[in-house]
């Protein structure tokens, strides 16, 4: 059974209070019209309900399972009505309802398309910028635009209206070198006048441009299949931004807010200018292995020495001191029965159940490992693959494979392995059952740039963006309908999920895992990120929701208490789980049984890790970025924080800048903050204060006349100017003060920066209270 609501909307009414648009929903059960069901409307913003005069009613189906609806509204805007069938809330659908004030002056205020939140990073955009007019019932042909800014650098673009602006958004393309970067770390007042009479509201946009020093890397590395592991977030912004990703000794280059790790053993190169400083991303160096009650626990420190905790667990799994004396241990990986550690030197030392993987002696020139239950492979520097373990489940190489060079990536099933190749064909071997035979159609591809997997099959992603799958159809390697125009995959331990370039996503594989894909999800098509624990899926909206689906004991279930958060910037996942950032930095984890959040905490959290084996995994730990640790979850042989070795504690790397860059901040100068009242009432009226002070260190004396750059997210705007951004400059005693209102009970973060260096700047959390 798929219930189903599809909703039409009108617009064009006047903003008179009397004027009526309307939205017409009808609601099917897969091809069946639903009567005599009830269903719930809600309006956003001011408009009301015709009948009742209120924002939320509820009407029934006729025998058509069609229901109607009128509003009517006194402001000129543009509002959102939501249906939702009242015996399913999951069931729901949006649309649009636009009221027009002709007569009056209340057009549209315009927008940038490239701002999040009312900020432009400059380093997101690459020439090109769009300013986009909203539609207006009152525009006819021929109409004069003229487009200004409010500042010191004053700029405007005279526009007249074509045939093709009427009825729809105007888009303009503007330079970003002539109209945006003269106001680099400044505000952009932003306003239009239409036929020299109606003038628009103005949007203030704060303009940007990150560098490396603002950027933080959150989420753990390693998970097999899981897809947008890695994701870069702006601290000053608390937005997701782009940036370049590049391993080691790679001549490729990745684009993007988000990572798909393939590599975990690599160190990767995070960087905005290809000649600047780098984020280097340490290697995975958090491990388990075992069982569900014998577990043990694997983590390097900062020197590459290992350490490991634990209990009851086989002698087999403990590491022989010819490793745990190393010194220059670089990552660490585990597959079911055997651990396997790779050095700075690129030698590769393993150990474990005898003969499911285990290493009696270690390989040399190692790039990469992949591994399967009972076997591993490796990607040498001369591009080589090699392959050891159970002969059955890959650990046997076929000379014909074991002849070529010019291998990039290999990952496995639970008894098969495939290779990509620099030609863009794929090669795999093992037990053909779960994946270890190509077949003909796919063997003689050579565009093939990715490959995923789960337990039992293998997806590739083509170069042209197709998707195709082979192996066991019980773990998804019978695809049912051709997928195009994919930009990634996503999978977990029997399922596979793909996220097409139009923000749609489409699952296959084992019910149980996600690979059916529940009718909320499908309906949606604004996901920007996803990601998987061993059998969910998680995805991030662009409006900052997330969702679930798949094994609740894996994360499946999103917990009722962050239900109604909505400013998520990033997710990210580990084999049971998964956790996620607001932009009110509010971070959140959870899995079967145990949910944390983690206030006022702004990229504290860098991963979380599985560090026990077994279903359900139950225990995690949290990497945060000074290198302490947490455990949350249930008690096991590795869950007491106090068995980890002391020597790790608070020396665990996950990433950070290289050496040139620390020496980015000018130490002369300090910018600090004093709150001189928090708690205020969201009335709109009480306000939060704080006072901003620029000193020279050096000469104990206050910094007058220098500019800062304030901003306020949520619904917080300054009491200066009513807006949520504002530039101030210091008083004679080095002094700004600020107020700031909410008509929002929320937490607000308030980040400050000087305007002539960025890099020193300050955050400040503060509370609007009911």
């Amino acid at each position: 059974m798929s219930i189903s609501i599809t909703i039409k909307t009108t617009s064009g009414a006047d903003a008179n209070g009397i004027d009526k648009n309307s939205a017409s929903i009808i609601l099917k059960n897969d091809n069946s019209l639903l009567d005599n069901k009830v269903v719930f409307f809600e309006v956003s913003d001011n408009a009301l309900f015709a009948d009742i005069g209120t924002n939320q009613t509820s009407v029934m189906t006729n025998a058509l399972g069609r229901s109607t609806v009128y509003l009517t509204d006194t402001i000129s805007e543009i509002v959102t009505i939501t249906a939702i069938y009242s015996e399913d809330h999951s069931v729901k659908a949006s649309g649009s309802s636009s009221f027009y004030d002709v007569e009056g002056s209340n057009i549209f205020p315009p927008k940038i398309d490239e701002a999040v939140n009312n900020i432009i990073n400059l380093s997101d955009i690459d020439q090109i910028a769009h300013i986009r007019i909203p539609k207006w019932v009152g525009m006819k042909i021929n109409d004069n635009l003229d487009i200004y800014t409010e500042t010191v650098f004053p700029w405007t673009i005279n526009y007249i209206l074509k045939a093709a602006d009427i009825e729809n958004d105007i888009i303009i393309e503007i330079s970003k070198s002539k109209f945006l970067e003269p106001y680099l770390n400044d505000i952009l007042h932003l306003y239009y006048i239409l036929n020299s009479t109606l003038t628009s509201e103005t949007t203030n946009y704060l303009i940007v441009s990150a560098l490396i020093n603002d950027i933080e890397i959150i989420g753990n590395r390693g998970n097999v299949g899981s897809c947008h592991s890695l994701v870069a977030i702006n601290k000053k912004t608390m937005t997701v931004s782009s940036v370049n990703w590049q391993y080691d000794n790679d001549d490729k280059i990745y684009r993007s807010p988000y990572f798909t790790d393939h590599h975990p053993l690599k160190r990767i190169n995070v960087f905005i200018n290809p000649n600047g400083n780098k984020i280097k991303v340490a290697p995975k160096n958090i491990e388990s292995l075992g069982y569900e009650n014998k577990s043990i626990a694997y983590i390097l420190n900062n020197k590459g020495k290992l350490f490991f905790w634990g209990s009851n667990y086989p002698s087999w799994l403990t590491p022989p001191i010819s490793i745990s004396s190393l010194m220059s241990i670089d990552g660490v990986i585990c597959s079911p029965y055997a651990a396997v550690v790779l050095t700075k030197e690129k030698k590769l030392y393993g150990w474990g159940s005898k003969g499911n993987g285990s290493l009696d002696v270690p390989i040399n020139n190692v790039l990469t490992v992949g591994y399967t239950r009972t076997a591993f492979s490796a990607i040498t520097e001369e591009l080589k693959i090699i392959a050891w373990g159970i002969a059955s489940a890959g650990g046997l190489l076929p000379n014909e494979i074991s002849a070529m060079n010019g291998f990039t990536q290999v990952i496995g099933t639970r008894s098969a392995f495939c290779a990509l190749h620099q030609s863009g064909k794929v090669y795999a071997w093992g037990a053909e059952n779960y994946g270890g035979k190509v077949p003909s159609t796919i063997s003689k591809l050579s565009n093939i740039q990715e490959i995923f997997s789960t337990d039992g099959a293998f997806a590739v992603l083509t170069k042209d963006k197709n998707v195709i799958a082979w192996g066991h159809q019980d773990f998804g390697g019978n695809l049912l309908i051709p997928l195009n125009n994919i930009k990634t995959i996503s999978s977990n331990t029997g399922a596979f999920t793909a996220l097409n370039c139009l923000g749609q996503v489409y699952s296959w594989g084992q019910s149980f895992n996600g690979g059916s894909l529940p009718n909320n999800i499908q309906q949606l098509n604004n996901i920007v990120a996803i990601s998987s624990s061993d059998a969910a899926f998680c995805i991030l909206l662009k409006n900052g929701t997330i969702h679930t689906w798949g094994a609740n004991n894996f994360g499946g279930k999103i917990p009722s208490e962050i239900l109604h958060i909505n400013n998520f910037i990033s997710i990210s996942s580990s084999t049971g789980g998964f956790s996620a950032i607001s932009k009110l930095s509010t971070v959140v984890m959870w899995n079967n049984n145990n949910f944390k959040i983690q206030k006022n905490s702004i990229i504290k959290t860098k991963a979380g890790y599985q560090i026990t084996r077994g279903t359900p995994p139950d225990t995690f730990i949290s990497l945060f970025n000074n290198g302490t640790l947490s455990i949350i979850g249930e008690n096991s042989d590795v869950s007491n924080i106090n068995d980890i070795p002391q020597e790790v504690y608070g020396n665990v790397n996950h990433s950070n800048l290289n050496e040139e860059s620390k020496s980015y901040n000018d130490n002369k100068l300090q910018l600090s903050s004093y709150i001189i009242k928090n708690n205020s009432l969201a009335n709109g009226i009480d306000s939060n204060k704080i006072l901003l002070t620029v000193v020279d260190t050096i000469n104990k004396t206050p910094i007058k006349n220098m500019k800062l750059i304030i901003s306020a997210d949520g619904d917080a705007l300054f009491l200066e100017n009513n807006s949520s951004f504002l530039s101030k400059t210091t008083d004679s005693n080095g002094e700004v003060n600020i107020s700031i209102i909410n008509t929002t009970i929320q937490y607000i973060n308030i980040i400050a920066f000087l305007s002539e260096n960025e890099n020193i700047s300050l955050h400040n959390i503060i509370i609007f209270t009911e």
